[in-house]
């Protein structure tokens, strides 16, 4: 997970407080740059904060309406003393505080550059001068710590190479900064989110992590050496192709990794015994719905050789609730997947929203195994976000005005947990090993409810989550007779 922040004294302090980095009061050599006045920035910010609760489903579901107030004035106060981006970042900050991710402001990117997991655009700021920049690397969090995961081709040399200091800051202490800033449900949300923010120049210098108008200096280390370099960041409006280390070494892709911008797509994986589908937008393709996909993969399982199914949903962040029914129904009403040990969901941080609440349906509806990490949804959360711009700025803030229910009386659970957890490393990025899918070819055929828990629980599986797989196969029309399979299986796990 991305730890809280616990910085040594002076290094990263406007990371704790309410808003970002000040500019020194007195003297100064360079003044402060703005694009907009104090006080357009000000009214920017009244905006915000009237909008923004009277929007929101719930705006004080995380927080208080006090603390929401004090946030807001103690930007209010420093606006004369900062920059333009650390205006931006102070925002941001204010609606993340929120606690969902669908209520954010989107910082003012450009598309090409831009890490989004919205199913609408988002307009440009009115002022050019507004726009973020980025630099040609991008960063991901794996299981063995931050790494360059992608670079344009002028510094695909960086690609694999683990970030050890991002200006002033170690990459603990760097994620630590920014998470305030981020705007997601939980905090797998956050291992997607924060790396990417890192990734913008504006936000190291508003957070106080690189001097004020230098390229800041990067720490990188292969297993050969460390590396020290500054990086510029890419010129606005320039096209850049992110090339991933794997595809520099030339290695294939991993099944799932090889089609992310279809809709969903079937293939056959491992002994030819698993059929593999990847679901990427709860949304009808302009090629073929959601609901004929569904019953494609209906039947495709009934007449093929395949007697069990892994669902990837690792690359969606979702996009309709109402779509999810026809595949739920779809897989609930096989014969073959009836029994746990024949359905798998793989999850990761990227799966959300809509996706969530497809987990969610499938976690209480079908015998489905999770496998990989936690999803990036809360099971029970905020969505539906309605879009509004600020009107100097023309920033665009989005605010939840749906509260979806999971099936759980449990509301506070941040999300799914694996059965079968297999998170990646940066070496099997490399190496293009899934080791999710991976888990799955492996899991043993055919197998009972006791080989079910059995397996789950050598894995590391969540003994809540089996309790559930116990408890649901005892009460399913279809298993419920089978009381020996339920006394043994419930006798291999801690009493809940």
């Amino acid at each position: 997970m991305i730890p809280r922040p616990i910085l040594p004294c002076g290094l990263l302090a406007a990371a704790l407080a309410l808003f970002p980095r000040a500019v020194p009061a007195a003297p100064i050599a360079q003044p402060p740059r703005h694009v907009l006045t104090a006080a357009e920035w000000r009214a920017d910010l009244a905006v915000l904060a009237r909008e923004l609760p009277a929007r929101h489903r719930n705006a004080f579901h995380e927080i208080s309406r006090a603390q929401f107030d004090s946030m807001v004035a103690a930007l209010d106060r420093a606006i004369p003393t900062l920059e333009d981006p650390a205006v931006i970042l102070g925002m941001a900050r204010i609606v993340a505080a929120i606690g969902d991710g669908h209520t954010r402001l989107t910082l003012p990117e450009e598309p090409a550059v831009a890490f989004s997991q919205a199913h609408s655009t988002t307009p440009p700021p009115k002022l050019p001068g507004l726009m973020f920049h980025h630099f040609p690397v991008r960063f991901r969090l794996y299981s063995d710590g931050l790494f360059v995961a992608l670079a344009d081709s002028a510094h695909v040399e960086l690609c694999g190479r683990r970030v050890e200091k991002i200006g002033h800051a170690t990459a603990t202490d760097a994620l630590a900064a920014v998470r305030p800033c981020v705007a997601v449900d939980n905090e797998m949300g956050a291992r997607l989110v924060a790396p990417e923010v890192l990734g913008i120049p504006e936000v190291l210098d508003a957070l106080g992590l690189s001097e004020r108008n230098a390229p800041p200096s990067f720490v990188f280390e292969d297993g050969r050496g460390v590396r020290v370099m500054e990086l510029g960041s890419l010129p606005l409006g320039a096209p850049v192709r992110w090339i991933s280390a794997r595809e520099r070494d030339r290695v294939p892709a991993p099944l799932w990794q090889q089609r992310p911008e279809a809709f969903f797509w079937l293939a056959p994986a491992g002994d030819g015994h698993t059929l593999y589908a990847q679901v990427n937008r709860i949304l009808d393709s302009p090629d073929e719905t959601l609901a004929a996909f569904a019953a494609r993969l209906a039947d495709t399982l009934a007449h093929g050789k395949f007697d069990r199914l892994a669902l990837d949903l690792r690359q969606n962040s979702g996009g309709s609730n109402e779509l999810n029914r026809s595949l739920v129904r779809a897989l609930a009403a096989s014969p073959k997947l009836a029994r746990p040990g024949h359905l798998f969901v793989i999850l990761g941080p990227g799966t959300f929203s809509a996706a969530g609440m497809l987990a969610s349906q499938l976690e209480y509806l079908t015998p489905a195994l999770f496998v990989g990490e936690p999803g990036g949804a809360r099971p029970s959360g905020y969505g539906d976000a309605k879009k509004f711009q600020l009107p100097n700025s023309g920033l665009t803030v989005r605010a939840s005005s749906v509260a979806w229910r999971d099936w759980s009386v449990d509301e506070s659970r941040p999300w799914i947990a694996p059965d079968l957890p297999a998170a990646p490393s940066s070496a099997d990025d490399r190496a293009g090993i899934d080791p999710a899918l991976a888990r799955i070819v492996a899991f043993p055929a055919a197998p009972d409810l006791v080989t079910v828990v059995r397996e789950a629980l050598a894995a590391g599986g969540d003994s809540s989550r089996l309790w559930w797989t116990v408890y649901r196969y005892a009460n399913d029309a279809r298993t419920y007779a089978d009381t020996a399979q339920v006394k043994a299986a419930g006798a291999l796990l801690p009493k809940p």
